[in-house]
């Protein structure tokens, strides 16, 4: 514990335009439902989610307001009211970040349906978190992963990008991708992020991401700030940093081990 108080003790950390205490993060699986990311105030950032307008359950009887902009409570869609209740009534940890992995109903497989429900959470969510997380691997009724298509994701992309301009403060939206990308579509999207704007790529995978860090590594040529999602050990923290890996993001078990491992080596 002692480790842990002097590693929250700095700050300097500066990625995407924000600060990050450290390195260390955890992932979705530890807060699915935005209420627990109070309870990790060691952690540098938290993502949580995957958060859409409505429960998928309730989508087929919920009908969207027609504007994103009405006034009143009650025109919030209530999966984004939920989370944002959750938030405001929590005690928000003083430098641990929020990443909202936001998405699409996975009954809505039309882009222009996709993209108004990646739009929306963005739009509603943008004061309460400070960073914003898309998975481009994740699918849809049809089993399909749209954001795997350009058009999907460019259309997308390019909506969440044109809304953030009218905001003061600049919060940085990164891509998830997982191990099964195919060398083209990871050319593809690589280019659209180097000149739409995007922050940042997340190498997502249920093992060591190494191996997806050293492709995306390769083909961007390090251009892009990396953060590595899965199961990460202390031997693999070189190996990834030389990669262009920023941020460790992983579960709560390795994480703690992680916080020791730069404890002893960086903060002594």
């Amino acid at each position: 514990m002692k480790k842990e108080k002097k590693l929250s003790q700095i700050l300097g950390l500066d990625l995407f335009g924000v600060p990050f205490m450290h390195s260390v993060g955890i992932g979705p699986d530890a807060d699915p439902q935005v209420k627990k990311y109070n309870s990790f105030p060691i952690y540098s950032f938290v993502e949580t989610g995957p958060i859409y307008p409505v429960s998928p359950v309730e989508a087929p009887s919920y009908k969207f307001p027609i504007s994103l902009f009405k006034s009143g409570k009650n025109e919030v869609p209530p999966g984004l009211q939920e989370a944002i209740d959750s938030i405001g009534s929590r005690p928000r940890p003083l430098f641990t970040k929020i990443m909202a992995n936001i998405a699409a109903l996975p009954s809505h497989t039309d882009c222009e349906s996709l993209t108004a429900d990646l739009l929306k959470s963005f739009t509603w969510l943008y004061d309460f978190v400070d960073l914003f997380v898309i998975d481009t691997f994740r699918k849809n009724a049809d089993g399909a992963c749209p954001l795997q298509s350009h058009e999907y994701l460019s259309e997308s992309m390019d909506a969440l990008l044109d809304m953030r301009l009218y905001y003061d403060q600049r919060k940085p939206i990164l891509l998830r991708v997982a191990p099964e990308i195919t060398d083209s579509s990871l050319e593809s999207m690589l280019d659209y992020m180097m000149y739409s704007g995007i922050d940042g790529i997340i190498a997502g995978s249920s093992g060591n991401p190494l191996p997806l860090v050293e492709r995306i590594e390769a083909a961007s040529g390090g251009r892009f700030p990396i953060v590595a999602c899965g199961t990460i050990g202390t031997s693999d923290i070189d190996p990834l940093k030389a990669k262009g890996v920023v941020l460790f993001e992983t579960d709560r078990k390795n994480a703690r081990k992680l916080l020791s491992y730069f404890a002893d080596t960086q903060l002594k």
